[in-house]
């Protein structure tokens, strides 16, 4: 199209050129007007005078009209004239090259149909305006003509010229031509079917170029083409307008007002335009036409500027006003002159914009588009091009001055523009490294609103957009910048493509910058694009609201060496992604990826929309960073294929990219997600969020909403960290928050810092791994509290079914956590990869309650659940805090499935509170964790039970159980209902019980114990608190119910306290042995009160109530062991126990060792056998007094009816022994079998107030009871000695009773008895070895009196065997007389007399020594030492305590002189202290008393001291 232009113009101007330009005016009048025109013939300055008057148009009318070379044609109009019209009525063109004058401001009309050539120096001197046409005619508006063609005299009428005149049909190429310099004052008007234009143009006001066909304009190097008007400037071609004026630097068209370029066709336009008001190009009818310029026209404009399309180089706008154009090909750049660059133009080559970066314009290197809008006019530039060079008005007018015309600076006409907008259709730049620069804010009208600018979605030649890519070399870059709105119908794209598809980008892609004030909206779809080699740099910055809908924004790079990749930067008040739209930066080879940067308050991603950074390749993915007030992504795609997302994800071998958001509130829901994640060799990327306020919610049709970092399947990559700083954190509705690996790569730690952190209705918080990737650590620190509630609500690291790899730790750190409703806190591993620890660090924990289906308990929980030959160990729970309550139906627990082992539970807290469960347990091969309780802060521990909560270490499998291990520097208080369990019900060894404390309490209903089911042996229980226990209705025990032995029960303290129904209990009910009792207290033991027992046994109840796992007899019960260097003391109904029930294995001994032990008002040692097991025995070790008191009360072993088993044994050692008031030492057998022993070795017996030591059986033989006491055995008020048989009436022989003792005695009145009778057997023997017995009868059969009888009701009678004196037996018998002697005459019953001073005779026992056993032997009395007993119980926590010496610590007994005796029924004569309390005893005889003087004085008690 060019290249037409230019060669018909080149024609027409020769011919035009090869007009010879006349020597002489040649000016020649015709005759047609009724006052003709008057010219000198031949002038060469010629004067115009004449022609006809119309009021104030004067009409001329010529042959011939040209002004040759510095000639001039003055029309000397008389002063009121207004208009001179004139014509040219014969057949040659006007030349004029010359001076054309006017007077005063007349205007001038020239008509010649054949042409008008203005030579170079033709030149106008009017005051008026100047119109010149090539038409025929002139009407006018009463349909009058003035015609060249058609010559005839004016019209008469006086009339308005300038409204209603109008021309007739122009001449068929008739042509004005211009080479010189015209300019009137007002009006310029040419007008022909041609117009070839050099030169100079100017009008004072307005300027009209109008061709039939083609106007042509033309500069040279020498000569600019200046085309200007004061106000407005027409350029009309109907076919062509085509405009060169780019050679000199100071061409160009100016209009003061309005420039309009109009053609039915493109217009050509290679020049600069300054218009003062709008510039437009137009068609004929009105409507917008467009430009062609293979050059680089610059267009300034203080109005609008409107045009249709334009094509051509290098194309620079400056409008004060609004922009308006279609479609904009940029095909090349152009030269330095004729462009804005920054040589040329150093202030406008560099261009501000408003985000403080900058555009570089240089239209002359690189081909450009730069529209500028709303500028303020002042900036805008002179109207005389971009040299800055002036053209004063004394140059193109002489003398003649306008100084309206071309002023150095334009006028600051605010009123001229409307606005500042921006629209186009379509912006194309075909070569490489284009610029497209489209601007309302450089040096912006700010008296002018805020203009929006368009990117329009059609066009001529094809979508809208703008499009500044290349597949030959780099894409170009684009900039929008706008005051008010900007908004993009259409795409953009400046990217660096391949010429075949698949092939790497020719170089690397362009920037685009995107601007707006107000909202930027691109239309749905619109893609915005910068890739190449290395991919550009992309900012979108908006005041108001960024909106994509659908489309696309990226930035790839394919550069197969190192580089970094183009950024994406978006910022608005408002960011709204949706219906899909993806913002991305993605790298395929070498090169690094640019980030992403995304700054709003608001920002909402929806229906699919994603933000994300990618690497394909071996390059780094760019990184990720979103921050805004208020950040919401929610929901998925129509077709629910695409979450709405953040992400930063690695999908070859470079690493993904860092994924950063900042924000006060963030809400994901609806499924959608953000994460940041590897699917190859590269390793994912680190997710950091940080916000006041994040809530993650609900699900969608592809998944759960959430926040993630991960390595997928087949990945080897390792995870990126996730990292979560908020003040509040909420996920719920199935929402999922996880740091994890499902390949082989390490999954990546997870860290929450948050001041509360919720987690409710089934949302989980995981790091986990599920291949052979180590799972990452989890940690929670929040300020004020952990809350998670919820079936399926879990905070969790795991170890997938078919992982290898290890779970990580997770930590807890808060004031409060909560954990209620079925919701979890976990660590655990379902394959063979090892669980994780969980260490929880609070002020307070609470779990509490199950699921609302009843299914799933709350609690805190690690262990292994599989059942896998290598199922991985569990990991370990740790919890730090002030207090932890564990509510009912929930439980912390430590468990194993399979093969793996359990982890430890380790608590550190001052109050624990338990209604629910703790646990360390295996439900398989694997071992089970330990159980420690420690106080946190305090130096004492609190656990407190309630509605059965229980402590548990347990095994129900091949595994062995786990321990517990409670321990506080100062004191342990166990309360409430509830158990700390240690058990086994399987194979595998059940754990133990330790207690470490200086105090321990267990009480209101609490139990201790540890039991096995099963083959495995049960655990011990432990306790060591050397300042107390104690045991208030509260139980330690020890259980077993299978073949395994059951523990033992061990406690060392300094003060041991068993109280309200307390219990220490030793059992087996299956063929276990029962575990062993042992208390070491070094400072006394005390068992008070009913139901307070010690207790060990074996095979209780019947063959029913032993289960499966006993179905013959049960083991042998425990020992029990107590020991004190203090007191022991049992009272009020309580109870040390062994027995052995129906099914029993035997009863275990007792064995007690202290130094003075009291058992009163019930308080009992007993040992009992109800089967065929034997009772225990008991031993008793005391060093200094035991003390026996009130019914129920003693020291018991038997047997009861019905039962085979042999009772036990008593052996009782110490230094002093006192029963009384009905209290009992006892062995009996109500069964078949045989009845235990009675052995008491002490210093002093005594039996008081029907206290009793009885060896008795209902049928069978009767226990023997052996008395070794070394000073005397005292009885009193029906006490009782008997070793008894068939006291239910049946067979069985009497027990044998043994005394070893100085002296026995009793009082005869008081029924205190020695007995070893039988019903149907014989009756026992009794063997007494003593000095003397007092009060008490050698009786065949009881009496009511005091008695020693051996005799059987039916069978024979026992022997009584009284060994007193020793007699030498070799000295023989001595003879008694044949005759007896009368007692009477052979006692004195007077003093023996005596002389003054003379000694009476006397016989003393000495006590402690007694009597010798034979005449010529020292006594032995009282003297001989007790027998050390063998260490009854050794506990490795304290050493033995030494006893002291039984003589040492026994004091020696009273013994009362005889005051006198006494004669019994049968004769026997009795020596008695005092008189009988009984009348019937008469024959009392006072021992007779001798004063000093030899007379006899009244009895009265006297003490013998030695």
């Amino acid at each position: 199209m060019t290249a037409m232009h230019h060669v018909g113009s080149a024609i027409a101007l020769g011919c035009l050129i090869g007009l010879p330009l006349p020597a002489i005016a040649q000016i020649v009048p015709d005759t047609t007007l009724p006052d003709n025109s008057r010219v000198t013939p031949g002038c060469v300055q010629c004067l115009i005078e004449g022609g006809t008057t119309h009021g104030v148009n004067l009409y001329h009318s010529f042959r011939e009209f040209s002004v040759p070379t510095n000639g001039s044609a003055w029309f000397n109009n008389a002063p009121q004239i207004q208009n001179i019209l004139t014509r040219v009525t014969g057949l040659t063109p006007s030349s004029i090259d010359g001076l054309i004058r006017t007077n005063g401001t007349a205007n001038l009309f020239l008509l010649n149909p054949n042409g008008i050539l203005f030579g170079p120096n033709a030149r106008l001197q009017i005051g008026g305006s100047f119109w010149a046409s090539t038409a025929d005619r002139f009407q006018f508006a009463d349909g009058s003509e003035f015609s060249a063609t058609n010559p005839q005299a004016p019209p008469l009428l006086t009339l308005n010229i300038t409204p209603g005149l109008q021309t007739g049909p122009l001449a068929g190429g008739a042509t004005i031509t211009n080479r010189g310099n015209l300019a009137p004052a007002q009006d310029l008007t040419l007008e022909g079917d041609r117009l070839d234009l050099q030169g100079q143009l100017a009008a004072g006001r307005d300027l009209t170029l109008k061709a039939q066909t083609t106007l042509q304009a033309r500069d040279s190097t020498t000569t600019p083409l200046l085309v200007g008007a004061g106000r407005n400037l027409l350029v009309q071609g109907n076919q062509t307008v085509d405009i060169f004026a780019l050679n000199h630097p100071n061409s160009g068209l100016f209009a003061g007002g309005d420039l309009v370029l109009r053609s039915a066709n493109t217009v050509g336009g290679d020049a600069h335009y300054f218009a003062g008001g709008n510039f437009r190009i137009e068609q004929l009818d009105g409507r917008l036409g467009s430009l062609y310029s293979p050059k680089d026209p610059i267009i300034r404009s203080q109005g609008d500027v409107t045009f249709q399309d334009y094509q051509g180089a290098s194309l620079h706008i400056l409008a004060g006003g609004n922009v308006t154009a279609g479609a904009i090909v940029i095909t090349g750049n152009d030269a330095i002159a004729d462009t804005i660059n920054p040589t040329a133009t150093p202030t406008l080559a560099t261009v501000p914009l408003s985000d403080g970066s900058q555009v570089v314009i240089n239209g002359n290197l690189r081909p450009t588009l730069d529209i500028r809008a709303g500028m303020n006019p002042t900036d805008i530039g002179t109207p005389l091009g971009t040299s800055g060079y002036t053209l004063a008005p004394t140059e193109i007018f002489g003398v003649f001055v306008l100084p309206f015309l071309f002023p150095v600076a334009p006028p600051a006409n605010t009123a001229i523009a409307s606005g500042s907008n921006i629209q186009v259709d379509l912006v194309a730049v075909t070569q490489p490294n284009g610029q497209v620069l489209l601007t309302n804010q450089f040096r912006p009208n700010l008296n002018l609103p805020n203009g929006s600018i368009t990117i329009n979605n059609t066009s001529v030649l094809g979508p809208g957009g703008i499009y500044v890519n290349s597949n030959s070399g780099n894409g170009g870059d684009i900039a929008i910048d706008a005051r008010g709105s900007l908004r993009l119908n259409g795409s953009l794209n400046a990217s660096s493509l391949p010429a075949v598809a698949g092939a790497l980008p020719p170089a690397n892609a362009g920037t685009i910058t995107l601007l707006a004030g107000g909202d930027l909206t691109p239309a749905p779809n619109t893609v915005i694009a910068a890739n190449g080699l290395l991919g550009g740099r992309v900012t979108l910055n908006s005041g108001g609201t960024l909106a994509l809908s659908g489309g696309r924004i990226t930035s790839v790079s394919s550069s197969p060496v190192p580089g970094v990749g183009g950024a994406i930067n978006l910022a608005a008040r408002s960011l709204v992604l949706t219906n899909g739209a993806q913002i991305t930066t993605q790298t395929t080879q070498q090169a690094r990826g640019g980030d992403i940067t995304v700054n709003a308050p608001q920002i909402n991603v929806q229906s699919g929309g994603q933000l994300f950074t990618l690497t394909s390749g071996p390059g780094q993915a760019g990184n990720l960073a979103i921050a805004g007030d208020v950040i919401e992504l929610t929901g998925t795609n129509a077709t629910g294929t695409v979450a709405s997302s953040f992400g930063a994800n690695s999908i070859g071998a470079g690493n993904a990219g860092q994924l950063t958001v900042n924000t006060r509130q963030l809400r994901v829901r609806e499924g959608a997600q953000i994460g940041a994640g590897t699917f190859g060799s590269g390793n994912g990327g680190k997710l950091t969020v940080t916000a006041a306020d994040i809530q993650v919610s609900g699900q969608g049709a592809i998944g759960r909403s959430g926040l993630f970092t991960s390595t997928n399947p087949g990945a080897s990559g390792n995870a990126g960290a996730l990292d979560i700083t908020t003040d509040s954190l909420l996920v719920s509705d199935r929402a999922l928050l996880a740091a994890g690996t499902d390949g082989a790569g390490r999954g990546g730690d997870f860290a929450i810092r948050a001041n509360q952190v919720s987690v409710q209705t089934g949302a989980q918080i995981l790091a986990n791994t599920n291949r052979s990737g180590i799972g990452g650590n989890l940690t929670v620190q929040a300020t004020t509290a952990v809350q998670v509630s919820g079936k399926d609500s879990t905070i969790s690291t795991r170890s997938g079914v078919n992982a290898t790899g290890r779970a990580g730790t997770l930590a807890i750190q808060t004031n409060a956590l909560t954990i209620r409703d079925g919701a979890q806190v976990d660590s655990a591993t379902f394959g063979p990869g090892a669980g994780g620890a969980v260490v929880i660090t609070a002020d307070t924990v609470e779990t509490g309650g199950t699921s609302g289906d009843g299914q799933v308990a709350s609690g805190l929980f690690a262990g292994t659940n599989s059942t896998l030959p290598n199922g991985g160990a569990g990991g370990s729970l740790s919890i730090n805090a002030r207090q932890v309550v564990v509510r009912e139906g929930s439980g912390i627990s430590v468990a194993t499935e399979g093969a793996g082992a359990g982890g430890n539970l380790a608590i550190a807290a001052d109050t624990l509170v338990v209604e629910g469960g703790i646990v360390a347990a295996t439900r398989g091969t694997g071992a089970a964790g330990n159980v420690t309780l420690t106080p946190r802060s305090s130096t004492a521990l609190t656990l407190q039970f309630q509605n059965d909560g229980q402590i548990a270490a347990s095994t129900s499998s091949q595994g062995a159980g786990g321990s517990i291990a409670i321990a506080a520097p100062q004191a342990v208080t166990i309360t409430g209902d509830g158990e700390i369990l240690a058990g086994t019900r399987s194979s595998g060894r059940g754990g133990s019980v330790n207690l470490a404390t200086q105090q321990l309490t267990v009480q209101n209903g609490a139990k201790i114990s540890a039991s096995t089911g099963g083959l495995g042996a049960g655990g011990n229980i432990d306790v060591v608190a050397p300042d107390s226990v104690v045991v208030s209705n509260a139980e330690f025990a020890s259980e077993t119910s299978g073949l395994g032995d059951a523990g033992n029960v061990a406690i060392a303290t300094g003060q041991f306290t068993l109280q309200a129904g307390g219990a220490v209990t030793t059992s087996t009910r299956g063929p276990g042995r029962g575990g062993n009792i042992g208390v070491d207290a070094a400072r006394g033991i005390d068992l008070v009160g009913a139901g307070s027992t010690l207790l060990a046994t074996t095979g209780l109840g019947n063959a029913a109530s032993q289960g499966s796992a006993a179905p013959g007899q049960t083991g042998q019960a425990g020992t029990i062991r107590l020991k004190t260097a203090g007191q022991l003391s049992i009272q009020q109904g309580a109870e040390v126990s062994v027995s052995s029930g129906q099914l029993g294995g035997g009863a275990g001994d007792v064995a007690i060792a202290a130094h003075s032990a009291t058992l009163s008002q019930g308080g009992r040692v007993s040992s009992n056998t109800a089967g065929a097991g034997a009772a225990g025995n008991l031993i008793v070790q005391i060093a200094d007094h035991l003390n026996l008191s009130g019914q129920g009360t003693g020291l018991f072993a038997s047997t009861t009816p019905g039962s085979s088993g042999n009772g036990g044994s008593i052996r009782v050692e110490a230094g002093r022994v006192q029963v009384e008031n009905k209290a009992a030492i006892a062995v009996d057998s109500q069964g078949s079998g045989t009845g235990g022993s009675i052995s008491i070795q002490t210093n002093r017996l005594e039996l008081n107030r029907q206290g009793s030591i009885t060896a008795e059986t209902a049928s069978s033989q009767g226990g023997n009871i052996a008395l070794e006491v070394s000073e005397l055995i005292l009885l009193r008020r029906n006490s009782l000695i008997s070793a008894t048989a068939g006291n239910a009436q049946a067979g069985g022989d009497g027990g044998n009773i043994t005394i070893r003792t100085p002296f026995i005695i009793g009082v005869l009145g008081e029924n205190s008895d020695i007995t070893a009778n039988a019903f149907s057997g014989r009756g026992g023997n009794i063997t007494i070895t003593t000095n003397a017995i007092f009060g008490l009868l050698f009786q065949p059969r009881l009496t009511p009196f005091s008695d020693i009888t051996a005799s059987s009701q039916f069978g024979l009678n026992g022997t009584v065997t009284l060994n007193t004196l020793n007699v030498d037996p070799n000295r023989g018998l001595v003879a008694l007389p044949a005759n007896l002697v009368d007692p009477a005459n052979q006692i004195a019953a007077s003093c023996a007399p005596r002389r003054l001073g003379q000694r009476t005779s006397e016989f003393v026992v000495v006590p402690g020594v007694g009597i010798p056993e034979g005449p010529g032997e020292m006594t032995t009395g009282g003297d001989r030492a007790l027998v050390p007993l063998t260490e009854l119980m050794v506990s490795p926590q304290t050493a033995v305590p030494q006893f002291p010496d039984a003589a040492d610590s026994v004091p020696t007994p009273l013994l009362l002189e005889a005051q006198g005796w006494m004669q019994t029924a049968d004769g026997t004569v009795v020596l008695v202290s005092q008189a009988p309390a009984h009348p019937e005893y008469s024959l009392w005889r006072p021992t007779v008393t001798c004063g000093a003087a030899g007379t006899a004085r009244s009895p009265q008690p006297s003490v013998s001291h030695q």
